[in-house]
């Protein structure tokens, strides 16, 4: 939404590309949430068990879950964008700025992956507040960045996107920091780390 509002000043190209863009990122979004929340409920029931040790393994799990998400997102990015962005347009320039932003968000959406994964994991232990200020302090960072970017640097669409992308990685950077200094009731640890099929 940050990004439409810069970019559409840029061109209605610029615009619809990133319009085009939104279903992809939404997808990215849906599936680190969903991961997320069964993580959540996962680590909430453990720990009311008392079985602390089983939802340290939970997290442990859930963010190699989270780069496996990363890394299939890269691959999709690969092969399935160009011809995603062709269901939609016949133009050569949406095509080719929906095409350049969009890989530069998927191939970076390990940032919003991760920080997704330790904000379910803060919410599993009932501590919501942290959550609310890491989503806002990626959301400021990219509202301050855009327009840098996208005019002062001249980058238009890719600056857009590295915008974006800066600010999901500070925000899963922070949120990967608070929850080891500020999150007591979870460990994140390889030694609790023993692949479970189930």
């Amino acid at each position: 939404i940050v990004d439409s509002m810069f970019v559409a000043k840029v061109s209605d190209s610029a615009y619809l590309a990133v319009l085009y863009a939104f279903p992809i990122q939404n997808f990215i979004l849906s599936l680190a949430v969903g991961a997320g929340v069964g993580l959540n409920s996962y680590i909430a029931r453990k720990l009311g068990a008392g079985d602390r040790d089983e939802a340290d393994s939970a997290v442990t799990h859930g963010f190699l879950l989270a780069g496996v998400h990363s890394l299939l997102f890269v691959l999709l990015g690969l092969f399935f964008i160009e011809p995603f962005f062709r269901l939609f347009t016949d133009s050569a320039e949406v095509l080719s700025l929906g095409v350049s932003y969009t890989r530069i968000v998927v191939f970076l959406s390990c940032g919003t992956i991760f920080h997704i994964t330790v904000e379910k994991i803060f919410q599993s232990v009932g501590r919501m507040v942290f959550p609310m200020l890491l989503q806002a302090a990626g959301a400021v960072i990219n509202i301050i960045l855009d327009p840098i970017f996208i005019f002062a640097c001249k980058w238009g669409m890719m600056g857009a996107a590295v915008a974006t992308v800066i600010g999901q990685i500070c925000g899963g950077l922070l949120a990967l920091f608070f929850n080891l200094t500020r999150n007591p009731d979870i460990q994140l640890s390889w030694a609790h780390f023993r692949p479970k099929k189930r």
